[in-house]
């Protein structure tokens, strides 16, 4: 995959945004890649699918991704971007 941003919601509190800029930073690409798609509501199967790897793997993506970014569940994370503007960079 090359390099580049991609751009997860619009509108953003900058406060906000810095901490989950700093958050970010300690997630893998894959882990990046894997945010991308659980924020875009798709199923860890469709996931799965899309990077040709296993469900497992995602579900394991998805809780790596929450405990390094102190949330929950999925539905709190979901929540936490939606009116935030994120750029990714892979």
């Amino acid at each position: 995959m090359r390099s580049g941003f991609l751009v997860i919601s619009i509108f953003g509190n900058p406060p906000l945004l810095t901490l989950f800029h700093e958050q970010i930073k300690v997630l893998t690409q894959r882990e990046k890649i894997v945010l991308y798609f659980i924020l875009s509501n798709r199923t860890y199967k469709d996931i799965a699918g899309n990077l040709y790897i296993h469900e497992k793997t995602v579900s394991k993506h998805s809780h790596n991704i929450r405990k390094k970014m102190n949330f929950h569940n999925l539905d709190a994370l979901k929540l936490a971007f939606k009116d935030l503007q994120i750029l990714l960079e892979l």
